[in-house]
């Protein structure tokens, strides 16, 4: 017995399904963020270290 409103199996799977790849979208967007901005830092050190030898 399945009530009109309920979401099928098939449905909720492929919910699930999205949930978890958005869910992975932001966790490589976040890693791909910290990359990053752990870049820019090391090059401004790096700047700043040159800035200071000469």
């Amino acid at each position: 017995m399945n009530a009109p409103h309920t979401p099928s199996a098939k449905e909720l799977h492929y919910q699930i399904n999205r949930v978890m790849k958005d869910d992975l979208k932001m966790h490589r967007a976040k890693n791909d963020y910290e990359s990053t901005q752990r870049v820019i830092n090391n090059q401004q050190q790096r700047q700043q270290g040159f800035e200071m030898d000469y």
